[in-house]
């Protein structure tokens, strides 16, 4: 009892303080007054107590800080020691979210941008100024809302940040979260300015991907995630009711497949960055978001990426100051292995251990992870099915090895598929269980991905697993429609536009006689999918 008398007591004995030093800037009558004021408020400020910096930011506000951050600093002074000052208090404001989006706030962006000019590229020169982490850190906070977006876009913020991607670790992470909160507003400016527009865009889009391309520290994984935002937000459906939103989308979605070969195939692209991280020994999470990145990459400008092999030349190891020091530095790059090797062998892995003899609640915990696996295993599969010679894949061993794990895949498919068909069966035991019934939802998500992905494996002329097919078939005619059999779910959950992906795998299967059974069994029209088939 005692020791909480005596917090209370330096609680208000704190506030007392705080109390009477912004009552001294109120009433300061010359800036050196407003200077000693400031000082002692920035004293007296409980850390993380978000209602005292409330009550600062209402007495001190921002008019006389923006003249002190490009005030001429005395000679026996330490030359950015003003900007210092005026950049804490500023972050320490942009720490709570209201102040963060304030008008006063915004305002303030083009002097912290002033600050941070003419860095240049070096490294060392971000890490001696702190003022410039955070000056970085504050116009993130402000850049997210609108307002604060368009005044970096409307004053040229972009070119000011991209100078930091190369910079300290927390400099580069909050230029790196600037620059794509900046490219997805550039998008939403309309069609006015679309061709400005997509100029930046682009600009961003290829500086953010060396970024990713090239550090071999934590920022590489905080650039994987600004990646996966950027681009999940481009080739995402609009929520607006703005058509020149959707038309700039649009436009944007063409930029990305046009300028694949200057921000994924090229040598400081995207496709190198993922193989650094596919290469390395990650979390799961992180695993995962490299994964999810390499799927949305395929959706946005296709898969032929994949037969990329990244060789470069290793570059010296750099000692890190990092608090994230145990995520890196990644492992070198090994060369003359293709990604598309590498991201069948990890697909295999994950949908393995998401999917093989697990049941339907590990599924739907890694969702997320399973579709990304199921996406890119698909695209694999297109590329495999699409080059003329297998040479073009690498030497014999390696093909083989690509043509084990894609059926370790499909075998990982065929047991999400064996779940979700004998869920289907019992559905009426679902009808009392909530928590049952949004799990098979999210489950259920997972059906269609899985079936194509089943059918383009199939559709290889493999004779793998064939038991394991037969067995799963009829649940894939009956999904796909092709199938006349009469199960109650039927009617409410078909995927008619599997037929497309069926039909050379049927082309195929016409020819043995077990899954002739199969197709007489179900009802199916043998003689329409035969016409289908020709």
């Amino acid at each position: 009892m005692a020791d909480q008398t005596k917090e209370e007591v330096h609680v208000d004995k704190t506030k007392k303080v705080l109390d009477s030093s912004c009552s001294f800037f109120t009433k300061a009558k010359s800036d050196e007054e407003r200077f000693a004021a400031l000082m002692m408020v920035v004293n007296s400020m409980p850390s993380g107590d978000e209602a005292a910096v409330k009550q600062v930011f209402d007495s001190v506000g921002v008019k006389f800080i923006k003249r002190l951050i490009n005030s001429p600093v005395p000679k026996e002074c330490p030359q950015d020691i003003y900007k210092d000052i005026s950049c804490n208090v500023l972050s320490v404001f942009a720490s709570v979210p209201s102040i963060a989006t304030n008008e006063l706030m915004v305002e303030m962006i083009e002097p912290l941008l002033s600050c941070l000019e003419n860095v240049g590229e070096a490294e060392s020169s971000v890490e001696e100024k702190p003022h410039y982490t955070s000056a970085l850190e504050t116009i993130l906070a402000i850049s997210t809302c609108p307002e604060g977006r368009n005044v970096l876009i409307r004053i040229g913020g972009d070119q000011v940040l991209l100078s930091f991607l190369s910079a300290s670790t927390n400099a580069a992470n909050a230029a790196a979260r600037c620059l794509t909160n900046m490219a997805v507003s550039i998008e939403s400016r309309g069609v006015g300015c679309a061709k400005l527009s997509q100029k930046r865009f682009l600009t961003i889009l290829k500086a953010v991907s060396k970024c990713f391309s090239s550090r071999q520290d934590a920022v590489k994984f905080v650039v994987c995630e600004q990646l996966i935002g950027l681009l999940d937000y481009v080739l995402g459906v609009s929520t607006e009711s703005d058509t020149n939103s959707d038309s700039a989308k649009t436009n944007l979605k063409k930029v990305l497949v046009d300028t694949s070969d200057l921000w994924v195939k090229s040598s400081d692209g995207v496709a190198w960055g993922l193989y650094d991280m596919l290469s390395s020994r990650l979390t799961e999470e992180l695993r995962g978001a490299a994964l999810r990145l390499g799927a949305l990459v395929c959706e946005a400008c296709g898969e032929t990426w994949l037969l990329v092999k990244p060789s470069r030349k290793e570059s010296p190891k750099k000692e890190s100051k990092d608090e994230n020091e145990e995520k890196g530095p990644l492992p070198k790059t090994k060369p003359n292995r293709s990604v598309l090797a590498l991201v069948i062998h990890l697909c295999s892995v994950e949908l393995r251990m998401a999917l093989e003899d697990r049941s339907a609640t590990k599924a739907v915990a890694q969702h997320e992870l399973v579709v990304s696996c199921l996406a890119l295993v698909e695209r694999a599969i297109i590329v495999l099915s699409g080059v003329e010679s297998m040479a073009d894949l690498g030497d014999a061993e390696s093909v083989i090895h690509m043509c084990e794990r894609l059926n370790d895949s499909a075998s990982a498919i065929m047991s999400i598929l064996r779940e979700i068909w004998s869920d289907l069966k019992d559905m009426e035991d679902m009808e009392d269980n909530k928590e049952k019934r949004d799990d098979f939802g999210i489950l259920i998500s997972l059906l269609y991905p899985s079936c194509r992905v089943f059918a383009l494996w199939l559709a290889q002329e493999t004779d793998a697993l064939r038991d394991d097919v037969f067995e799963i078939l009829p649940f894939i005619l009956q999904v796909s429609g092709l199938s006349k059999s009469s199960e109650p779910w039927q009617k409410s959950l078909q995927f008619p536009a599997l037929v497309d992906f069926l039909v050379p795998a049927l082309s195929y299967l016409l020819e043995d006689q077990r899954a002739m059974a199969i197709l007489h069994k179900e009802n199916c029209d043998v003689e329409n999918i035969k016409i289908l088939c020709s």
